[in-house]
Formats: C-alpha cells, sequence, structure tokens
C-alpha cells in the first residue's frame, strides 16, 4: 500500500530498498518476492545482504543458535538470483547494489560518494566528507598539486617530487578534507546539536591516500569503476596503471578485473565478488605508497 501511494506522489521516481540474506531465507522465497516486486516498483531497486550487528536481538539468537542465518555460499546464491532476475526485466546492475532500467533512472546523489566528491550527512550516525568552511584556505593551496597541466614551473615541480619521493610525503600528510562522523543514537546527536550546533561526534582530516583507499572501496562497486580524472586529482604523481598493473595481472586473467589507461573496473563477475576483492587492492596501494 504504502509503495503504491507513493507512486501516485512521485510516478516513476520510486526506488526500493529489499534486505536478502534473511533467516532461513532460500533462493525460491527470494526469487518469488523479486517477481511481486516487480509488479509495484519503478525504475530503481537496491538490493542489501542482511548484516547480524553485535547488541541485537538477532545477534543474540544467532550467537544461541535460536536462529540459523544462510552459510556464504546461500548468499552468493541469493544475490546471483537476484542479478540475473533483475537482468531479464531490464534492469541494469550499475552499482553493485544498485539496479535501474535506463540510466535516467540511476540515483544522483549516491554517485557523489562512489566518486570521491564531498557530500555532508545529516541526523543520527550520518556520516560526511567535506571541506570544512575554516579550512577552505587550505584547499586551493593543496589542489595546486593536483595537476599535471598547466605552466611549466607546475610541471617540474611534480616531476621533482616524483624523483626525489616527496610525493609520498604529501599522500600521507592531512589533507583539507574532513571525515565527520556524527553521534548515533537520537539522544546524544540531539545534545550535540544543541551544545554545539551540529550532531558531528568525530572529526577527522584525511590523508591523500586515506581519500585514495575510500575511493578503490566505493568507485570499484560501480560499473564505471576508478577513472583516471578523479585518481589524478589526489594522486597525480602515479596513475592508477603504474600501480595495479602488474600486481592484477591474476585478477585480470581470471575475468575479474580489467585495468586500461581510462579506468581500474571490476567485470560483472568480478562485482559478485567484490568483498573478496577490495582488500588486496587496497593492500597493494598501502605498500606501494608507504613503501
Amino acid at each position: 500500500m504504502s509503495i503504491e501511494y507513493a507512486r501516485k506522489l512521485f510516478p516513476g521516481r520510486v526506488s526500493v530498498d529489499l534486505i536478502f540474506g534473511r533467516p532461513e531465507q532460500t533462493c525460491k522465497r527470494w526469487s518469488d518476492e523479486l517477481h511481486n516486486m516487480l509488479h509495484v516498483c519503478d525504475d530503481h531497486l537496491s538490493l542489501y545482504q542482511l548484516t547480524v550487528e553485535r547488541g541485537t536481538k538477532l545477534y543474540q539468537q544467532v550467537a544461541t543458535g535460536e536462529v540459523s542465518m544462510p552459510d556464504d555460499d546461500v548468499m552468493a546464491m541469493l544475490y546471483e538470483t537476484a542479478v540475473s532476475l533483475l537482468y531479464k526485466a531490464g534492469f541494469r546492475r550499475y552499482e553493485v547494489s544498485n539496479f535501474a532500467r535506463g540510466s535516467e533512472a540511476e540515483c544522483l546523489h549516491n554517485k557523489l560518494y562512489w566518486k570521491n566528491s564531498q557530500y555532508i550527512g545529516v541526523g543520527p550516525g550520518a556520516h560526511s566528507r567535506m571541506v570544512l568552511k575554516k579550512h577552505a584556505s587550505l584547499k586551493s593551496e593543496s589542489l595546486k598539486l593536483n595537476s599535471y597541466t598547466g605552466d611549466d614551473s607546475r610541471t617540474t615541480n611534480h616531476l621533482e617530487l616524483k624523483e626525489n619521493g616527496a610525493y609520498k610525503d604529501l599522500l600521507t600528510m592531512n589533507f583539507c578534507r574532513a571525515a565527520v562522523v556524527n553521534a548515533a543514537d537520537p539522544v546524544s546527536w540531539l545534545h550535540e546539536v544543541e551544545l554545539h550546533g551540529t550532531g558531528a561526534r568525530n572529526t577527522k582530516f584525511q590523508t591523500r591516500l586515506d581519500i585514495l583507499c575510500e575511493y578503490i572501496a566505493s568507485g570499484l562497486r560501480t560499473s564505471g569503476g576508478i577513472t583516471t580524472d578523479v585518481w589524478q586529482i589526489f594522486c597525480p604523481w602515479k596513475t592508477h596503471v603504474d600501480i595495479f598493473q602488474e600486481s592484477t595481472l591474476w585478477l585480470q586473467e581470471k575475468n575479474l578485473l580489467e585495468v586500461s589507461d581510462k579506468c581500474m573496473r571490476a567485470t560483472e563477475l568480478g562485482l559478485n565478488v567484490l568483498d573478496y576483492i577490495l582488500p588486496y587492492l587496497i593492500n597493494i596501494v598501502e605498500k606501494q605508497i608507504k613503501s
């Protein structure tokens, strides 16, 4: 009923979130649920695997054996069942958890996260990535190092940095972008707002290495992957090809990853097992930059 009402208010713009991997869920039940949902949804669907959070009743039930969760193989089958069914219905997986029927139906605000852009999270437990106003003057100075193009002196500086290894220090120095985390529970969040005017509980200035690792984790979730343009904003001294080409040959040979001058992206098969690929890729960039 609520979905039907939403579609009347926002025709063609209603997205539905579904959770899979629920206790005792089978592929047959999941497939039937998806078929039923396709009759009432518009052109966007998001699928999320259930996470058993510590401190919840479900966590206690699973820990005591009262409730059993699907194992990893069943979880994979549930996800692959959904991908196959949605593809046949005309949906394209443009991000690991998000499916759209046509590019115009894709979620615009989520793309900010996946492209490593700034965003503000409002409310309890929300996260933000942004250049704070009082540090905005630092931004122009930091961005002077963000491009190979420009006058000859700037290009020379980049070459000198690359040759003497100073770029590694710059990658591990604090950048002007802040990672902000709001207080998690509503009572504490409201207290922080009344006391300080913001619900922020923790603010950490990120290094370029922090930002690169976040970009790998978020960008590879999308069908477009990590692009050269965005990568060079935060690491103009070393391309993603330099860092990943040789170390990921085995992933490329298994048809899990594609690396080119324009981007690095997970294949359709690679998106299915992305959680196993990402730690390896993040470890590569951390080793190369810190070594």
